[in-house]
């Protein structure tokens, strides 16, 4: 499921662009007890406040709510009691919940009666601190109802791209709103206004709170990229068929990609079909990495290694603190074979150092690590920039199919990784910085949209594990890039 639609309204600070309807001219926005507004956000740049959607009129004392962005990168809502500055209720979240020239879901849930603020982004809970709780209702204010602005459109304009905006009288759950994130709605109960705002500024609830238009904003073909879905692994039908011979492999530059410069604790998964047994000792199949063959940018690489001296064969975790020397992550060496030619799912973790290592949910070695260095050379999937030096042999490309690799910067426990061998996840998830599941698509489904090219001509195979379609992943949720 994607997007429902092709335009989102790209609002000009600059130019006071906004949309609205009357206050005398809308049927059911005129909200006094609980509140759920939803809206896709891209914003442009993030000064002062800047409203998402509001009821407020600072005239005449007609303050009734509003729903912003703050200076920082903080959402707020704040409802008026008596249509003056006081009593109010308005709560915030942290700093940094939303960023600028990405997209993002926005929502937020008021039980006005105990002023409980609940704020979302991206479908996850963000923390929130309470202001003020004096208002217990909100003022049935005259003012128009607005999307980008307030005070009937003299003040606080939004400065972005807005999509889908919805406003309810009841309190929504967290799986609604994240289940109807990419959905029009339509006509439901307690909806009171629904603009999918594609090219138009017409209201989906049946309320006909048709908008209009104030400063001349144009609709913008920036739609959101992804979006959520009812999915899980065992709907893959294909995988990324890798060939060592010919060094394929997959990558994102480092200017291009978001949160995969990691130094600290890491877990890397995936589910990988070797085509072929290591050919000699040093060398190494390599899953994922950072860092190039160079003297100074070497970051990690985790792959399956055949030890150059003992000719044992286990999976490891190479680490450079420096970007110089790669050290070797693993404890024992004891063999930790992986089948040629069958579907085996492997991870590993490193937390403050100390290293885990699993094979289809179950840990099969320790080791120590240490940290990694920041580098500026791409992140791969099956290979390493650069000729391959001591101890991996000159050949560090994978040899086989790989589908479902995540890339998270914390450490995962061992059932976490053992209960979501199958799981697609949502995107949002903290801490997960990558998620690339290789179904006929190098994209990633994170908000991170870590969209990995090409090398070495690879394809797509119609060959996935047959696990996941016996036991299905717990977790539904995922999303879908176009």
């Amino acid at each position: 499921m994607v997007y429902p639609g092709t335009k989102t309204l790209d609002l000009e600070l600059s130019s006071s662009q906004y949309a609205s309807i009357t206050d005398g001219s809308q049927t059911g926005l005129d909200i006094t007890g609980d509140i759920t507004i939803e809206a896709w956000i891209k914003p442009e740049s993030i000064t002062g406040t800047q409203m998402v959607a509001s009821k407020l009129l600072s005239a005449g004392d007609q303050r009734g709510w509003y729903f912003s962005t703050e200076n920082t990168g903080f959402l707020r809502f704040a409802y008026f009691g008596s249509g003056t500055n006081t009593p109010v209720s308005y709560s915030d979240t942290a700093a940094g919940s939303v960023v600028t020239d990405e997209w993002q879901h926005v929502a937020v849930t008021v039980d006005v009666s105990t002023a409980t603020f609940t704020f979302y982004v991206n479908g996850e809970a963000v923390g929130d601190t309470v202001g003020d709780t004096s208002a217990t209702s909100i003022f049935n204010s005259s003012a128009d109802f607005a999307i980008g602005c307030s005070d009937n459109g003299i003040a606080n304009y939004f400065d972005g791209d807005i999509g889908l905006v919805r406003v309810w009288d009841d309190i929504r759950t967290q799986s609604e709103i994240q289940d109807n994130a990419c959905l029009e709605l339509g006509s439901t109960t307690n909806l009171q206004g629904e603009w999918s705002l594609d090219d138009v500024y017409t209201d989906g609830s049946g309320n006909g709170n048709t908008l209009t238009a104030s400063g001349a904003p144009v609709f913008s073909t920036d739609i959101p990229g992804f979006c959520l879905a009812d999915e899980d692994y065992s709907d893959a039908t294909k995988s990324l068929d890798l060939e060592r011979s010919s060094s394929q492999y997959a990558k994102i530059n480092d200017g291009d990609q978001t949160g995969l410069d990691i130094t600290g604790d890491i877990t890397v998964e995936a589910w990988i079909k070797l085509e072929s047994d290591l050919p000699s000792n040093g060398d190494l199949f390599t899953i994922a990495s950072k860092g190039a063959y160079t003297s100074t940018n070497r970051s990690w690489v985790f792959g399956y290694w055949k030890n150059n001296t003992t000719a044992k064969k286990y999976l490891i975790l190479w680490h450079s603190p420096a970007g110089s020397t790669l050290n070797e992550g693993a404890g024992s060496g004891t063999n930790t074979l992986i089948t040629v030619g069958e579907w085996t799912h492997v991870a590993v973790t490193s937390i403050s150092n100390s290293l885990k290592y699993y094979i289809n949910g179950t840990q099969v070695l320790t080791g120590s690590g240490g940290s990694f260095k920041n580098s500026s050379s791409p992140f791969h999937i099956g290979g390493i920039s650069g000729t391959p030096d001591s101890p991996v042999g000159s050949n560090a490309s994978f040899d086989g199919k790989i589908g479902l690799v995540r890339v998270w910067n914390d450490g995962r426990t061992a059932s976490e990784i053992a209960d979501n061998t199958c799981t697609v996840f949502s995107g949002t998830e903290a801490n997960l910085q990558g998620q690339w599941i290789f179904d006929d698509t190098y994209t990633d489904a994170t908000v991170n949209q870590n969209n990995l090219t090409s090398s070495g001509s690879p394809v797509f195979a119609s060959d996935v594990t047959s696990t996941c379609a016996v036991t299905p992943s717990a977790n539904s949720n995922f999303l879908m890039f176009m």
